[in-house]
């Protein structure tokens, strides 16, 4: 994940075990795991640049939300979880419950946009097949996944385990900045 930028776990996983000829029924490790190994990783040996990388695609991100204001944006991610390098895509969640209107949002300002879809986990039992508006500004990759409004108060599932995702606000995100 770290040297080769693999964003999903079970693929990073996946190719771990092929690496390392083994089986798929194989015990993985858990993605929090994961998370702490390629944390030790860059603190190891990423000390030097990931620590600037970090801080410059948090102030892209925060460029980014502030464009997507009116849609109270929130940034998810290794971005916010403080793993993000260089080549880490801007991942934000905004909210409508016309997801057209971000699209044609960003259309309004001459953006070319891939519209995608992002299957969320909503509870322990429920998937949700949600828009992915996928997009470049000032040389980023920004990903926004639209949800509808009532998702402003509840979090979907993160990938680490069976909790809410971990989200900042603009407010948020600007004190990290602040004080990183």
């Amino acid at each position: 994940m770290a040297v080769e930028g693999i964003r999903d776990f079970r693929a990073a996983k996946l190719k771990a075990l092929d690496r390392l000829s083994l089986n798929n029924d194989t015990a993985l490790p858990r993605n929090s795991e994961v998370n702490a190994a390629l944390r030790e990783y860059q603190r190891l040996f990423q000390s030097e640049s990931q620590p600037a990388s970090l801080v410059a695609k948090r102030a892209s991100a925060l460029k980014a939300m502030e464009l997507f204001a009116k849609f109270s944006p929130r940034l998810v991610g290794p971005i916010l979880e403080g793993t993000a390098d260089s080549g880490s895509v801007i991942e934000i969640q905004v909210f409508s419950d016309t997801p057209e209107e971000v699209e044609w949002f960003l259309e309004d300002r001459q953006i070319p946009v891939e519209m995608r879809s992002a299957r969320i986990q909503i509870n322990r039992s429920t998937w949700l097949d949600a828009p992915l508006v996928g997009f470049y500004a000032a040389g980023e990759a920004i990903e926004a996944l639209v949800l509808p409004m009532d998702f402003l108060r509840q979090a979907p599932i993160g990938s680490f385990d069976a909790k809410p995702m971990k989200r900042a606000s603009l407010t948020v995100l600007r004190a990290l900045l602040d004080n990183p």
